[in-house]
């Protein structure tokens, strides 16, 4: 292909995410299993369920070393690709250890309620939207629960009922809107929140007085930066402020009305307090033009987006709209970057916050080009909802139909949709590019023939409609001679069957499509099967006429078709006797038996 489309799909494929849930951050399905497949009995007798006992460690203490004897067992089911908790033979009463990461769970499994004993849950990289409200109503000895890198939006109240117990609470990589529940949990030594959409801190979160270690994305936002996981110095720093902003703020007599989580929220640490309270230097919001080359993000609005920090990108957004569509040195705004990325939680947070949907996304021309490489049908759909031009052109002439055209081989039902919604949008469907080539060439080069089906769908609706005839590409060639070239015979056949198709339409070295197959005997037999039945048809029609009425070359209607009666005109065509292994080839390919006529041929 001539164009520049190929190559930017295929230097795309290492970031393609194509099956994934939209916006979820990592995969998870296996290529060798269906997403709905059932558990294997064997694999959960054997490989998937492992218990893990140890009986009398021994326990060293200075000079004196006793010896404790006790069981634990771990039931282990990671990385299994499951979405349901399987039926095994297992005393449930006995285990201590659950371990569910990596895998596909969307509701949490209920058969976790029978292990009363259990201590440490694991449901890390899942599908969990919704904690129930019995969950805590159970597992009264849990110390650890981790459930990040999975879809939590909020946590209920209950969660309270483990403050006497729960000790180490994983809960990044979610997109928890609030964290007001948290404050109950008082036994808490160690929280994880980072990568989450919460834009405040609530004040009462000081109340954690046993907190020794906290995972907060925040950190990293700071002049100079921090890792995001501090220990007690700096969770001190941040209770002390918080103190500070309650004596500064709890004054404010229009508050006294709140609930208390309005309350808190009205008076909690914003993202900007923070960065302004914990920064040593000035911070650095605006685009830095001496970053090096190495430097991929310039803005901390970018490195927001990369990092897919919902609450503090969204904080930026809103204290700093100036750099909502600043440019990298890449030329990437933060919204090109995060879709690039395959950050998509970050894209939608961008688009519905004020990011332009028309901006430049480098090579790819228009952030809406680079969605549909990526394959992100909702992402597209709410691109095209926020007001994209879908005829906006990257540096080689390609709109984004040129792009859902040589995509259509990687998910046809999801390109499919894309392609609905562009022609919803009056994309002009027979737009070429710099190097001729309309998106109709560019699918029968590629050989898609769902997308060829599509367009001939759509033109039987009487739409804007594509033109079947297009010539196109330094030769001008139109789609047909396209499919002849490159032997593409399903195509082909589809093509024959469309009755605007010219046979007789010349390319620029002067050849008809039959002409440009003559390597595929298969494709050829058939293209002339069309010839000689239209010529047929089209000199019994002529010895109806004057023939003054069909004079060729005096006629400004003269066109290849023409020419070719002419000279089909001296031949007798009772004498014809077609050839009838070419008929051969029809019958073979459809299972029935034709004869001429002068009717046109069956479709």
């Amino acid at each position: 292909m001539d164009s520049n489309i190929v190559t930017l799909i295929e230097q795309s494929n290492k970031y393609n995410s194509s099956k994934t849930n939209f916006f979820k951050t990592k995969l998870f399905v296996s290529n060798n299993h269906s997403p709905n497949r059932e558990y294997s009995k064997h694999v959960a007798q054997t490989e998937t369920v492992q218990y893990n006992r140890y009986l009398s460690k021994e326990v060293h203490s200075g000079r004196n070393s006793k010896k404790i004897s006790f069981n634990t067992y771990l039931l282990n089911l990671a990385k299994q690709n499951i979405d349901a908790f399987p039926k095994i033979k297992c005393d449930f009463a006995n285990i201590q250890m659950v371990d569910l990461q990596d895998n596909r769970f969307r509701l949490f499994p209920k058969e976790l309620y029978q292990m009363k004993k259990v201590q440490i849950i694991n449901l890390n990289s899942n599908f969990i939207k919704v904690l129930p409200e019995e969950l805590f109503d159970n597992f009264p000895s849990i110390l650890n629960f981790s459930i990040s890198n999975n879809l939590v939006v909020m946590l209920p109240r209950k969660i309270s009922r483990w403050q006497s117990h729960l000790e180490i609470l994983e809960l990044s990589k979610n997109r928890l809107q609030k964290l007001y529940p948290l404050i109950s949990l008082i036994n808490l030594r160690s929280l994880f929140i980072q990568s989450n959409e919460f834009q405040y801190i609530p004040i009462e979160f000081k109340n954690l007085k046993k907190l020794n270690e906290l995972g907060l994305d925040w950190f990293k936002y700071l002049n100079p930066p921090i890792d995001p996981i501090v220990n007690r110095p700096y969770i001190e720093k941040l209770f002390l402020s918080l103190e500070e902003k309650q004596l500064k703020d709890v004054e404010d007599p229009s508050q006294i009305n709140f609930s208390d989580e309005e309350y808190s929220s009205s008076i909690g640490m914003n993202f900007q307090d923070f960065l302004v309270q914990f920064s040593n230097l000035q911070l650095n919001i605006l685009p830095n033009p001496q970053g090096g080359d190495k430097e991929y993000s310039t803005t901390i609005l970018h490195k927001a987006a990369v990092e897919q920090d919902i609450g503090a990108l969204i904080s930026l957004i809103s204290y700093y709209p100036e750099i909502v569509d600043c440019q990298d040195q890449r030329q990437n705004t933060a919204l090109g970057l995060a879709i690039q990325e395959e950050k998509y939680f970050s894209a939608k947070a961008l688009i519905f916050n004020g990011a332009s949907v028309n901006t430049n996304a480098a090579k790819y021309g228009s952030i809406l080009n680079l969605a549909i490489v990526k394959g992100q049908i909702h992402l597209i759909l709410d691109i095209l909802t926020q007001g994209a031009d879908p005829n906006q052109i990257d540096e080689k002439g390609n709109t984004a139909l040129h792009y859902c055209m040589a995509c259509f081989d990687k998910d046809a039902s999801i390109y499919m949709q894309a392609f609905v919604a562009l022609l919803k949008k009056n994309i002009n469907p027979n737009a070429l590019n710099n190097d001729g080539w309309s998106p109709l060439h560019i699918a029968v080069k590629r050989g898609n023939t769902d997308a060829i089906s599509a367009v001939i769908q759509h033109n039987n609706k009487k739409q804007s409609r594509f033109d079947l005839n297009l010539k196109g590409g330094k030769k001008r060639q139109t789609p047909l001679h396209l499919a002849c070239s490159n032997c593409h015979f399903e195509i082909v056949a589809s093509l024959l069957q469309q009755s605007e198709v010219k046979l007789f339409s010349r390319n620029k070295l002067n050849q008809i499509a039959s002409q440009c197959c003559l390597h595929n005997y298969r494709i050829y037999k058939l293209i002339k099967r069309y010839e000689y039945e239209q010529l047929y048809r089209l000199q019994k029609n002529w010895q109806f006429q004057d023939q003054d009425e069909y004079s060729v070359k005096d006629n400004d209607s003269y066109t290849d078709l023409d020419e070719s009666i002419q000279l089909f005109d001296g031949l007798q065509l009772k004498q014809i006797k077609i050839n009838r292994s070419v008929l051969g080839c029809r019958e073979r390919a459809t299972g029935c038996k034709f004869r001429f006529s002068s009717q046109p041929p069956q479709k």
